[in-house]
């Protein structure tokens, strides 16, 4: 069985559409619910999404601050005074007043300001790139850009939007889990960067692997 599926199915502000294949090895087990991959996830975990992508921006100011610096150091730029209007390439900044335009036209409601709570890829021209509420599919080379808080977001946001328990932006987890360690302990931001890529959601492979180990039975005569 296999279905197109995407965590914005399941209420979650990311369209990541992806292949998922469920097989069943028929000597061994056996396809128990009356209803096909797709049917069943449809009538168990489909969900309207009712919160927009810029949730997944939640970086503290500091590491907003560290985010700055770093970019602005890999151009050769001193970071005193810089926001992230001043590490975005100009080119990338017209792009995103093209965007707000634009979604002012074609979402609603307003967000405070006037500025429509969507997310874009500034990789891509207005015309031919998506507007919307939900997060576009993270790749190594996309800028994806929150019109509200008018920024891209940093790598560990866009790791969180894959659907990752970032440690960072829930303590609560670390102490609770004494032996985990934040994964920007470890590796470097452009190396957080180089995880994008054509993955599956973390949270939609989960849903998948449950809803499928639920109906499916295994067979006393099994070896």
């Amino acid at each position: 069985m296999r279905h197109v599926f995407s965590p914005s199915d399941m209420g979650i502000p990311s369209g990541r559409y992806r292949i998922y294949l469920v097989c069943v090895k028929m000597a061994t087990a056996r396809w128990t619910s009356p209803l096909e991959l797709k049917d069943l996830l449809k009538t168990t975990v489909h969900r309207k999404c009712e919160f927009p992508a810029s949730a997944y921006f939640r970086a503290s100011e500091e590491m907003e601050r560290n985010y700055i610096t770093k970019l602005a150091a890999s151009r050769g730029l001193d970071s005193t005074g810089l926001s992230h209007k001043h590490v975005v390439p100009s080119g990338n900044r017209k792009r995103a007043k093209m965007f707000v335009e634009l979604a002012k036209q074609k979402l609603g409601p307003l967000a405070s300001g006037g500025v429509p709570d969507a997310c874009c890829d500034l990789m891509q021209y207005p015309s031919r790139s998506q507007l919307s509420r939900t997060s576009p599919a993270l790749t190594q080379r996309n800028i994806v850009y929150s019109l509200k808080k008018g920024r891209p977001m940093i790598a560990l946001e866009r790791l969180g939007a894959m659907g990752l328990p970032i440690l960072s932006f829930e303590p609560d987890l670390i102490d609770r889990y004494p032996f985990t360690v934040p994964i920007e302990s470890i590796l470097e931001e452009s190396e957080i960067e180089k995880m994008m890529g054509n993955g599956m959601h973390a949270a939609a492979v989960g849903v998948i692997i449950l809803a499928s180990l639920a109906n499916v039975s295994i067979l006393h005569d099994a070896d």
